[in-house]
């Protein structure tokens, strides 16, 4: 039976939540994860709840997936400094699975962050919108 490297699992890291409810026409910053990037929220006319991720100062590898079953699979894509990804939704919830990396690390366990956004149009009054996030990002 092969052991693991001492430095094979390393502790550390962060947790960072975050919840807001925007009317009509406004947007707020949902989640700062320096080095990895931006999460913010929009409340658009549609109705419609906006959740955006922008990049920040590095490349970086993005997956995501929606766990809430409305689209199978995982998506993957590489991203430059500063470009985005965003998903909508309206009176139906939605939860997505982000998972960040910076594009110049050696190995999966390293400069890793996984972020689960809640999203949804408040199906009571259609003039709001109600947003949610956990993040959790590895050294």
């Amino acid at each position: 039976m092969a052991s693991a490297r001492p430095d094979s699992f390393k502790g550390g890291g962060h947790v960072v939540t975050a919840e807001v409810e925007l009317t009509v026409g406004q947007k707020a910053t949902l989640l700062n994860l320096p080095g990895y990037g931006k999460f913010s929220a929009t409340c658009l006319s549609v109705p419609f709840a906006e959740v955006d991720f922008t990049d920040g100062p590095d490349n970086v590898h993005l997956w995501t997936q929606d766990i809430t079953g409305t689209a199978s699979g995982v998506a993957e894509q590489n991203m430059a400094p500063g470009s985005g990804l965003g998903f909508q939704t309206g009176v139906t919830a939605e939860q997505t699975q982000w998972t960040i990396q910076n594009a110049s690390s050696p190995s999966l366990s390293g400069h890793l962050a996984t972020v689960q956004t809640d999203e949804v149009v408040n199906g009571n009054d259609t003039s709001k919108c109600d947003f949610a996030a956990v993040a959790y990002a590895a050294p």
